[in-house]
């Protein structure tokens, strides 16, 4: 359900949860995955299950700190406290 947004007597933007009904052209862009887009997704995400190459263990440090960077860097909290 899409949050809509109203403004309330003082000016500030209140969130609600009034259903925001999407137009035919965003209907046409969601489609059901077919049996053989599927498969692959699955397939490819075994093949990721069984790397063994250390690339996302070497990788994901550094990447978490560059979000945390990043994120400190808009005043944004910080994804990752550890």
């Amino acid at each position: 359900m899409a949050a809509q947004r109203e403004v309330n007597t003082n000016g500030w933007r209140n969130m609600t949860t009034t259903p925001i009904k999407p137009s035919n052209h965003q209907k046409s862009l969601l489609k059901p995955l077919t049996a053989e887009q599927k498969d692959r997704a699955i397939a490819m995400l075994n093949e990721w299950m069984h790397n063994e190459s250390g690339y996302d263990e070497a990788a994901w440090p550094e990447l978490k700190e560059a979000l945390n960077r990043e994120r400190d860097a808009v005043g944004a909290r910080r994804l990752f406290d550890e």
